[in-house]
């Protein structure tokens, strides 16, 4: 995770912003993946709380992570759709990739300290 989220650091800050093409397919599977992986968040997230299991609150957390990338994605994809060649396109694409990646990272660096303090 911490690497992945490195690399796409890397990545949203050199890659060249040439044209895209359509990312109205996009924008829809990253919308219905939005809706998906929120209901099954909310519904893992409730049933940790009812009674505590390490896989479902595991489970809960894949999809919070899901949840937020493909917010991410969709509003990415949204402003291209909404404001094509524009800098608001260019910064809300930079954004969400910065955001998803210090989410990797923080994952990531979370996850190794937990195995870290199993010891």
């Amino acid at each position: 995770m911490c690497l992945g989220g490195s690399l796409m650091l890397w990545i949203a800050f050199t890659a060249n912003n040439t044209e895209k093409g359509n990312v109205i397919p996009g924008l829809v599977i990253a919308l219905l993946g939005v809706v998906a992986n929120t209901l099954f968040w909310m519904k893992y997230r409730k049933l940790n709380k009812v009674e505590p299991n390490a896989i479902i609150a595991v489970q809960a957390r894949l999809y919070r992570a899901k949840s937020l990338v493909d917010s991410c994605v969709s509003i990415a994809l949204l402003s291209v759709v909404l404001f094509p060649a524009s800098e608001v396109s260019y910064y809300l694409d930079l954004i969400g990739s910065v955001v998803v990646a210090v989410y990797l990272i923080w994952c990531g660096v979370k996850t190794i300290l937990e195995r870290m303090n199993q010891r």
